[in-house]
């Protein structure tokens, strides 16, 4: 029998350790994988630290006003799950922002532990379904976890003592419609750079993006 047809697969393609490579590939981190979603990372720094230095001014007169922005804090985070779909690209991005945050902002080192809750939350729905599912719906649960957890914590980290349950509940509410908005910003983003030939088409069963 010849080799290469022994190799190849029952069509006669690719052989099916080239296959297997492939598929690999496409589930895993590649090195340009890793490099742009730190290139996201230091790009959503440039949104991320003055925003921040915004907060802490708007936040010592109008905590929901905090609350309203938190979705664009969110975005430069979950944009790399939106565009590259890839495991862990999130947590890459938000380590990379926490780093740039460390040394230009007030919260310093914390910035970094911070920044690593929020991508693994972001990431959570996404790891559940073992990175196979990629459906508009994981991409709002995660937003909504996400939203929720900076909108309950955003009173306590302007330095408000014993805020009301009104005031939380109000904080979540407007944060997790911030992220929401901004997710849809995310989606677009993306679709535009893929329109532009960047990025990988989107992937089966989903419905947007």
């Amino acid at each position: 029998m010849d080799q290469n047809a022994a190799n190849a697969g029952p069509a006669g393609g690719q052989p099916s350790a080239e296959r297997g490579s492939n598929r690999k590939a496409r589930r895993g981190l590649s090195t340009s994988t890793l490099m742009m979603a730190g290139a996201i990372g230091v790009a959503g720094s440039i949104l991320v630290v003055p925003l921040t230095y915004l907060q802490i001014s708007a936040g010592l007169a109008f905590v929901q006003l905090v609350a309203a922005t938190l979705g664009a804090w969110m975005f430069p985070c979950i944009f790399p799950l939106v565009f590259l779909r890839k495991p862990g690209v999130s947590i890459v991005a938000c380590l990379t922002i926490g780093v740039v945050s460390s040394f230009t902002t007030p919260f310093g080192p914390s910035a970094i532990l911070a920044l690593l809750v929020e991508g693994f939350i972001l990431e959570l729905p996404f790891m559940l379904s073992l990175y196979r599912r990629w459906n508009s719906w994981l991409f709002v649960v995660s937003a909504l976890l996400l939203g929720a957890f900076m909108g309950y914590f955003v009173a306590s980290s302007m330095g408000v003592k014993n805020a009301s349950a009104w005031l939380l509940l109000t904080n979540v509410a407007i944060s997790e419609v911030s992220c929401l908005v901004f997710l849809a910003l995310a989606w677009q983003a993306a679709k535009l750079l893929r329109r532009a030939g960047l990025g990988e088409p989107s992937q089966a069963g989903d419905s947007r993006g």
